[in-house]
């Protein structure tokens, strides 16, 4: 019988964790856009996962950079143990 794959499934979506870093420092779309060079409205697309599926790298970049991760820990799949 042939097995099938199911590629595995994260727990929370990239956007989500966004959010999560940003409130847990205090900080608004607006205010977080202007330290990494986006707007506000960019970063709420981002965490309500509009556009494409991954911002432009260095925006990834910067985004990890503010809240001392790196760009896997927000955009990389986590796989439930």
């Amino acid at each position: 019988m042939p097995s099938t794959l199911q590629s595995p499934r994260r727990t929370t979506t990239p956007g989500d964790t966004l959010r999560a870093l940003r409130l847990n420092v205090g900080l608004s779309p607006e205010q977080l856009g202007a330290q990494v060079g986006v707007s506000g409205d960019t970063i709420r697309r981002i965490e309500a996962g509009i556009g494409p599926r991954c911002p432009h790298p260095r925006t990834m970049f910067l985004i990890a950079q503010a809240f001392e991760t790196s760009v896997t820990d927000i955009w990389l799949p986590e796989v439930p143990a």
